[in-house]
């Protein structure tokens, strides 16, 4: 980070961030972007405006789930996304008077294109949301109304199933998003595959943090 600062494409505020990192590095054990972005976030204690604006949400236990091993860092970068607004919906490109998006609606289905609508209301998205939901409640039994309340669910690393759900929400979550805009021919035999790929080439994180609960399909 402290590299940067004398490139010309850095815009002012990141360079004041970066020259305030360079003031505070000698009398500092921060050593790493990410420590120096986790001490500047902490000391002006900025938070998404989504926190802000639901204050009645476990915040710090929404966090510390997001923030799990056997989650992966691609799905943790959408998720994060998610929670500081920066998915570029329709509506809210359409709000901003962004060239070349004529209306707020979906592309696909023509309703309302919100965060909401991408993750499980859209025609394809439903599909996957719809099975994760079925598969979480009657395979796995996890009584939910809605797969997304795992998420805010206080459980230890030994909570198999919970822990599985989890897993299964965020990543139907990143498919989601990911997907967005794609052929929905084909959509949840895919994240199909994606799960099973997944289980295949992670063999020893699933069988310490989920055990056998998703050997189910």
């Amino acid at each position: 980070m402290i590299a940067q600062s004398n490139n010309r494409h850095v815009t002012r505020n990141a360079r004041e961030w970066i020259n305030l990192a360079i003031e505070l590095k000698p009398r500092t054990v921060l050593n790493t972007s990410k420590l120096f972005y986790n001490y500047f976030i902490d000391q002006m204690s900025i938070k998404p405006r989504m926190q802000t604006e639901m204050q009645n949400f476990q915040w710090d236990l929404i966090f510390e789930n997001l923030d799990k091993k056997f989650i992966s860092s691609d799905t943790k970068t959408y998720l994060f996304s998610l929670i500081n607004e920066l998915i570029p919906t329709r509506s809210k490109m359409f709000r901003h008077g962004i060239a070349g998006i004529d209306s707020p609606n979906c592309i696909l289905c023509g309703n309302l294109d919100t965060i909401t609508h991408r993750i499980k209301l859209c025609n394809k998205s439903s599909l996957v949301w719809n099975w994760i939901k079925n598969l979480i409640m009657v395979r796995i039994r996890i009584n939910t109304r809605d797969p997304e309340e795992l998420i805010a669910l206080q459980f230890n690393l030994k909570s198999y199933k919970k822990n599985a759900g989890l897993w299964l929400v965020c990543e139907a979550i990143r498919f989601n998003l990911m997907n967005y805009g794609l052929d929905g021919m084909g959509c949840l035999e895919k994240f199909k595959k994606e799960i099973r790929d997944a289980r295949w080439n992670n063999k020893a994180v699933f069988a310490k943090y989920f055990k056998n609960v998703l050997n189910i399909f």
